[in-house]
């Protein structure tokens, strides 16, 4: 668990490497929990906690290599910084939001929040360096 990982340096990789998005084990919240209004950003409007229409069955974006050409423009700068697979695994146990419906608004809240605490997290280890 994350909580016993000892932080003897601030400067450490350890530290950097545990703000990195790790896609492989997530559940597409990025693609669940955020809020889409149509622009120059994305082609739709999308509500918090609905699915994005590309999110496909095994939790990738079906158009990944092509957002900026398909109108998701806005996908391509987001970067949870590790909120995503800490919600997954820690949180919810590896228990998708799928296996389990009624999990699906609290784990999209869930994202988000630790989204915006992992970004904190990113700027404070900045001004360390």
């Amino acid at each position: 668990m994350l909580e016993n990982i000892d932080y003897p340096n601030p400067k450490s990789n350890l530290r950097q490497s545990i703000l990195r998005a790790d896609c492989e084990n997530c559940f597409g919240l990025c693609c669940v929990a955020l809020t889409f209004v149509a622009s120059s950003d994305f082609t739709i409007n999308k509500d918090s906690g609905k699915p994005c229409k590309n999110l496909q069955s095994d939790f990738r974006c079906g158009i990944h290599k092509n957002l900026s050409q398909n109108g998701f423009k806005g996908c391509t700068v987001f970067d949870c910084f590790g909120a995503g697979q800490k919600v997954s695994q820690y949180t919810f146990n590896g228990v998708d939001w799928r296996d389990n419906p009624e999990t699906a608004k609290k784990c999209s809240m869930c994202s988000q929040l630790c989204s915006n605490f992992m970004r904190c997290n990113r700027i404070w280890l900045k001004h360390l360096s």
